[in-house]
């Protein structure tokens, strides 16, 4: 009896603004973008070197991590994680494709950071971080890959659809790492 009043009564995280615009949120995504630029750095220029600029596979585990990260606790504002690792990338030259990323990144992280935020995720974290993978993978994946391998690289759409097929597969691998790091953010204490 003790043991189901204990789950009944843990606490739910309230329910954020779509739109946060307090300064420790601002900071916060400033902070994320930061670290999310930092990771790209190295992964992207390690996809430049695997793939010679044409895949970015090691840069989409990492991205989609973090981007989802940001969704689930930013809402759309999870776009700000992604224009700037994006523009600070750009103006570093990590890939050929740097600057596509940049206004890419507009949509992704607003569209990403809606559909976290009106399924709410932090609620169930497990699961709907699965269905938000779900979303990433079969929805955004592709438009975003075949937009990428159409204007960047010319490539006609079919070619450029079959190619956008792996990340499909790799956005699955986040799952557990957005998984622990929204927990590990969330045990961070950090208000968010």
């Amino acid at each position: 009896m003790a043991t189901q009043a204990a789950q009944t009564s843990a606490p739910v995280q309230p329910r954020k603004k779509m739109w946060p615009t307090d300064t420790r949120t601002i900071v916060m995504l400033l902070m994320l973008g930061v670290a999310m630029n930092a990771v790209q750095q190295f992964s992207e220029r390690l996809d430049t070197m695997l793939t010679g600029g044409t895949g970015f596979f090691i840069g989409h585990v990492t991205y989609t991590t973090l981007i989802m990260t940001a969704g689930i606790l930013f809402g759309p504002m999870a776009f700000v994680v992604g224009v700037l690792s994006n523009l600070l990338s750009a103006l570093t030259a990590t890939s050929p494709g740097a600057w596509y990323w940049v206004a890419d990144n507009l949509w992704l992280g607003t569209v990403i950071g809606w559909v976290a935020y009106r399924i709410n995720v932090r609620e169930k974290l497990w699961i709907r971080t699965v269905i938000l993978a779900v979303f990433v993978a079969f929805i955004v994946t592709p438009i975003d890959y075949a937009g990428l391998y159409l204007i960047v690289l010319k490539l006609p759409l079919g070619a450029a659809l079959v190619a956008s097929l792996p990340y499909v597969g790799l956005t699955f691998l986040t799952i557990p790492l957005v998984v622990g790091l929204v927990k590990a953010i969330e045990a961070a204490k950090l208000g968010i």
